[in-house]
């Protein structure tokens, strides 16, 4: 079996890849511009994957477009390829394209995207679902997964990055937002394993472990991890709340062909403070 994998360079890329190769497939994870549909669709005629997964994605550029030209037509870009070889094609999602909401989201559930990020998934998310009268597609919807390969501005990066920097004397503080923000985490490597289980089988899931942690959670389990008491370090500034965490989007995992996390949120935070004091 082969396996393409756009975004290769990214987390999700990493661990998918190793994931597929420890399964036997030949995997070619590329950083080829998914905007240029020529050569993106050359690349694939020419590899001929048995399997597509669509990982590349921007997620904070400054204008819709961007995030349009990338997410949008750069998903199309790649999926119209996948049907010029036959190949399955998967499309990364994210909670971000059914926007803020406290009430429990499925796959079935009304999407209004609040975020050029969400407004141009959502619109990958609907070609790919208009795809599948003639081709295997297949999308999957993920609520967060974490480790130190993602963005560092992300709060649990910026989490465990505060720690061993206070751990080593190179800070004092970590300043954060709404402590009591809630949000469903997962590790990228139960996440990777969610996506080639569903790639199998053509429709649209969602993947979460559908449990809700707290910022204050993550701010405990990582310093205690380093010997610290977070309670003593990590100030709650006004200035940094967001209004999105107020409105929590609770996703249901119901129709993910039973699939279960493996790796739970602490197992995942401990992983991640390894991680950093071993880069």
């Amino acid at each position: 079996m082969k396996a393409l994998i756009t975004g290769g360079d990214g987390q999700d890329g990493y661990y998918l890849t190793r994931f597929l190769q420890e399964k036997g497939y030949t995997v070619l994870a590329t950083e080829h511009d998914v905007t240029d549909a020529p050569g993106i669709q050359s690349l694939i005629r020419s590899f001929v994957p048995d399997e597509i997964y669509n990982l590349a994605a921007v997620y904070d550029y400054p204008s819709y477009k961007a995030c349009m030209d990338v997410n949008a037509v750069g998903a199309v870009n790649v999926l119209w390829g996948a049907g010029m070889v036959g190949a399955k094609f998967l499309q990364a999602g994210t909670r971000a394209m059914f926007g803020s909401s406290q009430f429990h989201r499925s796959e079935r559930s009304p999407m209004c995207p609040r975020t050029a990020y969400g407004i141009s998934k959502a619109a990958a998310h609907w070609a790919t679902v208009a795809a599948r009268d003639r081709m295997h597609t297949v999308n999957v919807i993920m609520a967060n997964h974490e480790s130190m390969r993602r963005a560092p501005g992300m709060v649990l990066q910026k989490i465990v990055r505060a720690v061993w920097a206070i751990k080593n004397g190179g800070q004092k503080e970590l300043r954060l937002g709404n402590l009591d923000a809630k949000c469903d985490w997962g590790a990228p490597e139960d996440y990777v394993r969610g996506m080639w289980m569903l790639m199998q089988t053509p429709g649209d899931y969602i993947l979460c472990t559908g449990v809700l942690h707290t910022v204050r959670d993550a701010c405990r389990i990582a310093f205690e991890a380093a010997g610290l008491h977070w309670q003593d370090h990590v100030v709650s500034d006004l200035s940094l709340y967001r209004t999105e965490d107020a409105n929590l989007n609770r996703p249901d995992k119901a129709m993910a062909l039973g699939w279960e996390p493996e790796i739970g949120f602490e197992e995942m935070l401990h992983n991640m403070v390894n991680e950093e004091v071993t880069a």
